[in-house]
């Protein structure tokens, strides 16, 4: 029983202190944007290695970033390969997506916040191509009446999910990543 209740106590406590998440759903996207804590960090401590996160995350950072106000606000475009899939005729067909994340600062805190997420989907001989945006706000594209995911487009939300936690935690390790342990 002790052991039952050691269990439970820890992971109350690790959800508790548990990073947020998006999640992508038939109600679009929650949240809207994620605070997080960059503890010990100063406002232009945080802007600096952002900056720098982008520069060395993205093969060209001048042409990535769309807005810098100093130690405010970057706003930058980038590009998955592949990411959004849909199902058709026994196949599955992937598209390049785009997204625009715009990120502020804080004194020891920062805010991501995605813009925009477009997906083109080619023209071919049964269609002249389409541009798809991921409404944030409704999600019920994907989702049949009985709320389960749609066979043709059910890697949309997933996808969603994954590539804004994945910007997230890629950003956050960054900056709380700390210079004086890093090894040649």
């Amino acid at each position: 029983m002790k052991t039952i209740t050691l269990i439970l106590a820890l992971f109350i406590s690790f959800l508790s202190n548990g990073q947020e998440k998006f999640t992508y759903n038939e109600n679009g996207l929650t949240p809207e944007y994620l605070v997080d804590e960059a503890d010990g960090k100063t406002q232009q401590e945080i802007y600096a290695k952002s900056l720098n996160w982008v520069k060395e995350s993205y093969k060209n950072p001048d042409e990535v970033i769309k807005t810098t106000i100093e130690n405010e606000k970057i706003r930058f475009e980038g590009v998955e390969m592949d990411l959004m899939c849909h199902s058709a005729l026994g196949a599955k067909y992937c598209y390049n997506t785009t997204y625009i994340i715009e990120i502020e600062f804080r004194e020891g805190k920062y805010k991501l916040t995605p813009l925009s997420i477009t997906y083109r989907i080619p023209a071919s001989q049964y269609s002249s191509g389409i541009t798809e945006t991921i409404d944030f706000s409704n999600g019920e594209n994907y989702y049949n009446r009985k709320g389960k995911l749609r066979s043709r487009t059910k890697s949309v939300p997933e996808s969603v999910e994954v590539l804004l936690n994945g910007l997230n935690n890629s950003l956050n390790e960054y900056i709380l990543k700390d210079a004086s342990t890093e090894k040649w």
